[in-house]
């Protein structure tokens, strides 16, 4: 092998590092308080510039089946793409978002996050025209699916609808 370096000056090679593609490139999660009274509550994760040929997937553990959320492995259609499922959740019930990346051929830019979230509709038409008003800084856009069913049913959800964010934990990529 040494000799036939020598010999040949134009030829290199790059040491590489396998990557196995159906690993997850980040895997966290973050526990999520339920609210005293129950309710209607907005889960799922806010990406912010993710490339688009990354993919990711969340899923968290609901007091019933009706209530679980299982987010496939899906591929992230915009940088700033942010699901989140409607579940109900009864008094005080407590759980965890575990969530997963995959990273795709380009490599996040720094400062790229994935935020797990919660938020609310609230309670009337006009919850949201008030949140616009008194603080807009809680407003997030994002696809909104109104059950853990209707992931399989609308792959794609509600493209965009505004929902107030209660709850979020940033997670920074670093490289």
């Amino acid at each position: 092998m040494a000799n036939f370096i020598l010999t040949h000056p134009n030829v290199g090679w790059k040491n590489t590092i396998e990557v196995d593609a159906t690993q997850p490139t980040i895997e966290n999660y973050a526990t999520i308080y339920g609210a005293e009274n129950g309710g209607l509550l907005n889960i799922g994760v806010q990406c912010q510039n993710l490339p688009t040929d990354g993919e990711i997937e969340f899923s968290v553990p609901g007091p019933d089946a009706q209530n679980t959320i299982i987010f496939p492995r899906q591929a992230i259609p915009n940088p700033n793409f942010a699901p989140t499922v409607q579940v109900r959740w009864p008094d005080n019930f407590d759980s965890t978002i575990t969530f997963k990346y995959y990273k795709g051929k380009t490599d996040p830019p720094d400062g790229a996050n994935i935020i797990p979230i919660v938020g609310t509709n609230g309670t009337g038409a006009d919850f949201i025209e008030h949140v616009k008003r008194v603080a807009p800084q809680y407003l997030a856009d994002v696809n909104y699916y109104a059950s853990p069913a209707e992931i399989h049913s609308n792959p794609q959800g509600i493209p965009i609808k505004k929902i107030m964010i209660v709850g979020s934990v940033p997670f920074e990529l670093k490289k």
